[in-house]
Order: structure tokens, then sequence, then C-alpha cells
């Protein structure tokens, strides 16, 4: 069976993209954003609507996570970011004020996220892989609002920084002035 890695540099992303939406049924019903929060919605409803969302949705990427394991933890690991990073399209959520929090399945079919979502699709990916992962939220003004989500795993003794907004792999962006660790429970 080929993985990711062994194919990303030779095919086209609609092609790997077409390839892993061939593998899941189509998303419908609670398969596509479960919870809006709209209005400015509070750090506080967008974690809890992410981790719910995650609870019920992990499983989603199962036949998709195999995909991405490499010999080594740090090698699957970067293959999980990578995919992320060059196959889903960054872009925020509109109208300015709402946020939409989407399953695996949905991100994967519509190939398109904020950091939420690649954060969501990160840790489906690790769960399904066997890892433990984190998501991150942190805030970059003093007293203001979390505004940014990654993921974060530990592997072979070492916390790896899987941010797929970022260009490089195992990289955070400094300086947070407020970061929280949310655990996905499963």
């Amino acid at each position: 069976m080929e993985t990711y890695a062994s194919v990303v540099a030779v095919r086209p992303k609609s092609a790997i993209l077409s390839r892993v939406r061939a593998l899941l049924p189509p998303p419908q019903g609670r398969s596509f954003p479960v919870r809006t929060v709209t209005e400015n919605g509070y750090t506080e409803d967008i974690i809890s609507a992410v981790l719910a969302l995650f609870r019920t949705s992990w499983r989603d990427v199962a036949q998709v996570a195999p995909l991405l394991r490499e010999p080594t933890d740090e090698r699957t690991l970067r293959a999980v970011w990578q995919f992320c990073r060059q196959q889903i399209t960054y872009v925020l959520d509109r109208p300015a004020g709402t946020q939409y929090i989407k399953t695996p399945r949905a991100i994967l079919y519509t190939g398109l996220a904020d950091c939420k979502g690649l954060a969501i699709l990160q840790n489906a990916l690790l769960l399904n892989l066997g890892y433990a992962p984190d998501f991150k939220f942190a805030g970059y003004v003093p007293g203001g609002q979390f505004t940014h989500v990654y993921s974060q795993c530990p592997a072979g003794g070492v916390r790896y920084t899987l941010d797929a907004c970022l260009p490089e792999f195992n990289q955070e962006k400094p300086p947070a002035v407020a970061r929280v660790v949310a655990a996905p429970r499963a």
C-alpha cells in the first residue's frame, strides 16, 4: 500500500484529495458543521464547540489515517502536518464574527479550513493513528481572547507542534501571551 509521503511529490492536490474522498462516504447531516458560533463568539464557546464536535467525529477519517503512517513517529507526524498544509486550503470564516466548526470529513470534502478545522483534521488523523494529540489555543494580545488553535502531540519523548498555518513542521508562532491546552476526549 502506498503512503501519502510516497505520492505527495508526484500527484497534484486534486488527485490526492480525490483518492482520500473515495475512501469516505459523502458528508451529510451532522457530518457538516455541527456548531456555528456567531457574532463574536466567546473563546469558551468556540473551545467547547470544537471539543464537542471532535468527540463525535474523529472516527470519520479512520480509513484515511493509515495512508499517513510512516516508519517513525516524527515522520508520521510530519506526514499528517504536510498533508493538511498542502492539501487543505486555509480560509477565514465569513462573514467576520462567525465561526464554523466542521467535521474532519467535511474538511476533506470541501478542501477548505481555518485554523480550527486544520487542528480538528490533524488531531482526528493522529488519534486514528494511535497518538494522543492536544488542541492548543493561543492568544496574542494581552488580556485578549484566544485567536488561534493548532495541534500538539507527544511521541517518543518529544512534544511536536503541528500548525498547518505555518510553513515549517514543529514550529510555534511566537510570542503568544496566553495558551491553554485542551485534550480531546474520544
